[in-house]
């Protein structure tokens, strides 16, 4: 007995940034037509295209190109889409490998600032429904809609030399976002083994390679209430990953900072194109929209002014 299987939906489109090699969108299998076309035609993935040839888009100059998109999932609110994913294949035109994210690549329209846009959108849905058409509310709805990334651990790394403190920053091509972006070490974590601390070192010898003593780390988010879990949350809208944050200060030799600067690491052989960039702490704050980096700042300021943060130790 045979079954017939009709080919998957598929769409091609020219970016500028690339004329000569056009983009296949591919359906995954159980994407009907109408949503493969509102994903396509939806201003979330048209954005995400628009910030991969933008400035600091991960397309920019040349040197990374974008061959396919396979369209995973679409929730429609309404007749828009509240919610897509998809992965995106794109390669290092130097080393001929696919760029690898630590978001597995994809995208679930959960990229914080595109989300904030989303829950304007719902409010004013609501608002409009409840004032011009007096929907009456039988009962309370709760968006139920999941991205299940799990817990995950980042480290913000001080390092002072000659009376100047300095944070250690990673420069990694983050394809949910289509740029290239300055932020924390950091990195996922083995839900089976649960290994907070474990993980921000092993991710930070990997992505930067820091040797990190143990006794030396302090968990900014074990400042916080009880209440919170000691973690936090970057993108609680629509994604349940949680972050711990660690805190890392040593004093070293300029020698130090002039060799971590612009070093490339990371797993290569993965897909990780990591280079390291070490700018000064006075000025970090404004330098990136990493929002583990912008938390870590306020932690690390608000433990110091509590006096909660141990001696530093040479």
């Amino acid at each position: 007995m045979s079954s017939y299987s009709s080919p998957p939906l598929t769409y091609s489109i020219t970016l500028s940034c690339q004329p000569a090699q056009p983009v296949q969108i591919v359906a995954a299998p159980h994407i009907s037509d109408p949503d493969f076309r509102s994903a396509i035609d939806s201003s979330l993935f048209k954005q995400w295209l628009k910030s991969t040839q933008s400035e600091n888009g991960i397309l920019h100059g040349g040197s990374m190109s974008l061959t396919r998109v396979l369209i995973q999932g679409v929730d429609m609110f309404g007749k828009h889409v509240g919610f897509l994913k998809f992965q995106a294949d794109v390669f290092d035109k130097q080393t001929g490998k696919k760029v690898n994210s630590s978001m597995s690549i994809s995208c679930v329209a959960c990229f914080e600032i595109l989300l904030c846009l989303i829950y304007y959108f719902l409010f004013f849905i609501l608002f409009y429904f409840i004032l011009f058409f007096r929907y009456e509310l039988k009962h309370t709805w709760v968006p139920g809609i999941v991205f299940a990334r799990g817990p995950a651990v980042a480290v913000l790394i001080l390092l002072e030399s000659e009376e100047m403190t300095y944070a250690v920053l990673t420069e990694e091509a983050r394809i949910s976002v289509g740029r290239i972006i300055l932020e924390l070490p950091a990195g996922m974590l083995d839900v089976d083994k649960g290994d907070f601390l474990g993980a921000a070192i092993r991710e930070v010898e990997e992505e930067t390679v820091i040797h990190l003593k143990q006794d030396h780390m302090v968990n900014l988010t074990s400042f916080l209430n009880q209440s919170t879990g000691y973690r936090i949350f970057p993108s609680l809208g629509g994604c349940d990953e949680e972050i711990g944050l660690f805190l890392y200060r040593g004093k070293v030799d300029k020698e130090i900072i002039e060799q971590l600067q612009g070093k490339e690491t990371g797993l290569r052989e993965h897909g990780e194109l990591i280079k390291v960039h070490v700018v000064p702490y006075e000025r970090l704050w404004c330098m990136t929209a990493d929002a583990k980096v912008l938390a870590a700042i306020a932690l690390y300021e608000m433990s110091k002014r509590e006096g909660l943060l141990p001696p530093l130790e040479t």
